[in-house]
């Protein structure tokens, strides 16, 4: 009977030397940089990420929160080492996000045990999500001026009290200086209102910077031109007590423009009756 018993406990711990009793360990990830990095359909980013393990490492995979990126790849040769580049890049159109939207991206490394999930965090920045392109009808009678908004992309006749938060542009014609496109806050808008008895506070408009874009066509600028725009502002007839804005407009003239919350664009003249003080012109501008 005590024979059996050695027998039997010996067969046990032969079974339980055979196992192996820690579980494997996990990969050895690193992913660099380690900041939140801003991002745009113009300027990816890149992130180096090296892997180690014991096991064969098998493959790689990329999601993010929201749902805009998904990568998925296997290491053909399994190995133990890694170190690849993975490139970043948003796509020119994105519904859902907002200006400095955070999107989570998630780093997925396995081996033939197991998956170790890495997170990073990316910034979408200011004015790179899309390009709006608006059809723009105006026209100013004697009496009157058109304003434009871009985000509503509405014209509004000017009345007294009315809400200005929203105008870009304002656009009038003078029997001398011919049609002008100005920013709200040009002296100018002021000046042609009073001849009408209409007050007018320059002090309380928005300021858009508007000037000449040379050299160009028009199916040429797109988000990426449109992003890298430098606008240097131009004064009404080369005169600053005019203020801001370009006259004399022609047919198929280019205007480049920043508005007073930063958004960048371009416009182009398609055509001016001076007979009926009429203007019609298309529109680029980075989304709000």
């Amino acid at each position: 009977m005590k024979i059996k018993y050695i027998i039997f406990f010996s067969i046990i711990l032969l079974i339980y030397s055979c196992i192996d009793k820690t579980a494997p360990d996990l990969p050895v990830v690193v992913i660099t940089p380690d900041s939140i990095m801003e991002i745009s359909p113009i300027a990816p980013v890149y992130y180096k990420i090296t892997a180690t393990s014991d096991e064969d490492l098998t493959g790689f995979k990329l999601t993010s929160k929201p749902s805009i990126f998904i990568r998925d790849s296997s290491f053909g040769n399994f190995t133990h080492e890694i170190s690849i580049s993975s490139k970043i890049k948003l796509p020119q159109i994105v519904y859902g996000l907002s200006d400095d939207s955070l999107v989570t991206l998630i780093f997925e490394i396995s081996d033939t045990e197991n998956t170790i999930e890495i997170e990073k965090t990316l910034k979408v920045v200011r004015g790179y999500i899309d390009v709006l392109l608006d059809s723009v009808t105006m026209t100013s009678q004697p009496d009157g001026f058109f304003f434009y908004s871009s985000a509503d992309t509405a014209v509004y006749a000017y009345e007294e009290g009315m809400d200005m938060s929203n105008i870009d542009f304002v656009f009038l014609h003078d029997n001398q200086l011919g049609y002008i496109f100005c920013s709200p806050n040009a002296n100018i808008v002021k000046e042609k209102l009073l001849e009408s008895e209409i007050e007018y506070s320059i002090s309380t408009q928005n300021h858009t910077k508007l000037t000449s874009f040379l050299n160009t066509s028009w199916s040429d600028i797109n988000y990426k031109t449109i992003y890298n725009l430098s606008v240097v502002e131009e004064f009404i007839d080369g005169n600053p007590s005019y203020g801001v804005g370009l006259n004399d407009l022609y047919s198929s003239q280019i205007i480049a423009f920043e508005t007073y919350d930063g958004r960048k664009g371009a416009i182009q003249i398609k055509n001016t009756t001076k007979n009926e003080r009429h203007l019609e012109f298309v529109l680029k501008i980075q989304k709000p």
